[in-house]
């Protein structure tokens, strides 16, 4: 399974830690390709399951 990593808010992405378990490593990644999609260094690139519970 992959999920396609894309903009979203700090709000939404500790709701989406909360149900998955682990809040701030899915806010670390969220705040790193907000700042990647911002600075306009990268497009998000996909995320596979294993590198978000790192």
């Amino acid at each position: 399974m992959k999920l396609i990593a894309f903009k979203i808010s700090d709000e939404l992405a500790l709701k989406l830690g909360e149900l998955i378990g682990d809040d701030k490593s899915i806010s670390l990644v969220a705040r790193d390709i907000l700042e990647q999609t911002i600075m306009g260094e990268s497009r998000p690139q996909p995320v596979t399951c294993s590198e978000l519970q790192t």
